[in-house]
Order: structure tokens, then C-alpha cells, then sequence
């Protein structure tokens, strides 16, 4: 097998401009097409990229005997040729196509979870494909522009990853439902969420509740008081709850302490005045 050179001056993992003519969709691709292959999806996508906007997202790729084979983009592939074929290829994509370099093994595994979350049936299916782009290192920003779904909702997916691995062992065997589990993230002390498991719960309002039981609201009036900056300033721990937009500390002795700082300083205020 013969090795680009690229691969000695860029890490897998980073963007490289692939030229047009050595830019092929990888036999591990699921959706299958000839290149030249054209749709209203594509002529949609082509749209776009002939756009002041430029809307496109990074195809991914392994390099292997001087070609780029795509395992996740061949539609952005098939439509940036379309719009070279029709002589309105933008300037920027005349050297190349950009596209994100991986390892072989890598970019097929990105390839199927990809489209798990973009054919997902069930919760169960898209969670699979978030949780497998996650164990690659990809951060927010790159799952949400390889999906094509918001930076925010893919957060909230990449929390439900973090959850006890037997929590989701439960709702992969829908032991628990989607809404449970996205109780169980509020938290993240593990051995807290495998507690509230074992005891059998599986309603939402109660996992939620058990598993912020002892924590104090963003909107309790002590924290109104000093304020939620200074309170993490000063070491204070919390945890959000994405789904609910909830705010939970957990220091309450530090939290009085500095409600008892922040009045004792106004008594000093007053008698100095």
C-alpha cells in the first residue's frame, strides 16, 4: 500500500484540501453512488456551496494507495463535481476538497455513526452513533457539523454518553426510557445514579429528584444573593441539567459561608456610613 505524502506532514484527525480527481467514496460507504450520480439532494447541497454562505461540512476520509476514499460526505463530494461539471465550481474549491483526514478504522466507524444518528429510528439508534463519534475524540463543534445537528443538542446527547455505564446498559435493554435517562445525567456522581438504579426507580420526576437530592437551585435565594460567579470562584462545585436548564450546587457549607461574608460586609458598610 502506498502512502500519500500528506500523511507525513498532517496528523490523522485534522483538515487537508484533497484534489477533485483523487477523491473517491469509499467501498465502506453505506450510501453508495456513482460519482457523477446527481439528486435533488445534491443539487440542493450544490446550491449551497456555490452560495456567498458556503454551507458545507467536512467529509471524512482515509488516505490509502494515493486516493481519498470518503466514508462519510459522498453527497458533498458528488455535489461540489456537479458544480464543476457545470463550470460554477467556487474559487476556494478549485485546489481541492476539504475534508478531515482519519486512520482506515476510524473514518468507517465515523462513516456508521453518522449515519446512525442521521437515519436514527429509536433514541436507542442515535444515541449508539453519538456515543461511538464520541469515543473517537471528535469534540461538540465536529459531531454537530458532521450530522448537521445543533452544537446544544449534541451536547445533551454526548451527556447521556457519561451516564453510569449501567444506566445505559438499562435503557439499551429500554429497562428504562429516554426521559429516566436523561434524569440520571443531572448528576454526574456515578455511584449516586447506580444507587437510584438498584432501588428501582424508573420514573423521571423520581430519578430526577433522588439524584439532586442535598443540592441547592441556581435560583435559591442564597445564590441570588452572592451570586453563582462568586460562589464558583471560590472553588464552589455544580452541576447542570441540560434538559431541564437547571443549575445544582453542591457546596452548600461553602455557599453560607459566603452569604455570611457578603452580610457581615454590608454591616460594615453601614456602620462606616
Amino acid at each position: 500500500m502506498q502512502v500519500s505524502p500528506i500523511l507525513s506532514v498532517a496528523a490523522l484527525g485534522v483538515e487537508v484540501i484533497a484534489p477533485l480527481a483523487k477523491c473517491r467514496i469509499a467501498p465502506e460507504n453505506i450510501r453508495q453512488a456513482p460519482l457523477d450520480y446527481v439528486d435533488d439532494e445534491t443539487i440542493a447541497l450544490a446550491e449551497s456551496v456555490a452560495s456567498k454562505v458556503r454551507m458545507i461540512q467536512r467529509p471524512v476520509a482515509y488516505e490509502e494507495d494515493g486516493l481519498f476514499q470518503i466514508t462519510a460526505g459522498g453527497r458533498r463530494l458528488r455535489s461540489v463535481l456537479y458544480l464543476k461539471g457545470q463550470k460554477r465550481l467556487p474559487a476556494e474549491y478549485k485546489q481541492g476538497l476539504p475534508l478531515i483526514l482519519r486512520s482506515k478504522e476510524d473514518a468507517v466507524e465515523i462513516s456508521i455513526a453518522e449515519n446512525n444518528i442521521r437515519l436514527a429510528a429509536t433514541p436507542a439508534q442515535e444515541l449508539s452513533g453519538f456515543r461511538l463519534l464520541a469515543g473517537k475524540g471528535l469534540d461538540p463543534v465536529d459531531i454537530a457539523r458532521m450530522t448537521g445537528n445543533r452544537e446544544g443538542h449534541v451536547k445533551k446527547m454526548l451527556r447521556l454518553t457519561q451516564v453510569a455505564p449501567r444506566v445505559l446498559a438499562a435503557f439499551d435493554r429500554q429497562e428504562i426510557d429516554l426521559d429516566a435517562l436523561r434524569a440520571f445525567s443531572a448528576s454526574s456522581d456515578i455511584t449516586r445514579q447506580e444507587e437510584i438504579l438498584d432501588s428501582g426507580m424508573a420514573r423521571a420526576h423520581q430519578i430526577r429528584a433522588a439524584i439532586t437530592s442535598g443540592s441547592i437551585r441556581a435560583t435559591d435565594y442564597r445564590v441570588q444573593l452572592v451570586g453563582l460567579d462568586t460562589y464558583r470562584q471560590a472553588g464552589g462545585r455544580i452541576e447542570e441539567d441540560l434538559f431541564e436548564d437547571n443549575v445544582y450546587l453542591l457546596d452548600e457549607d461553602l455557599l453560607d459561608q459566603l452569604v455570611e461574608q457578603y452580610i457581615n460586609g454590608l454591616c460594615c458598610k453601614n456602620r462606616e456610613a
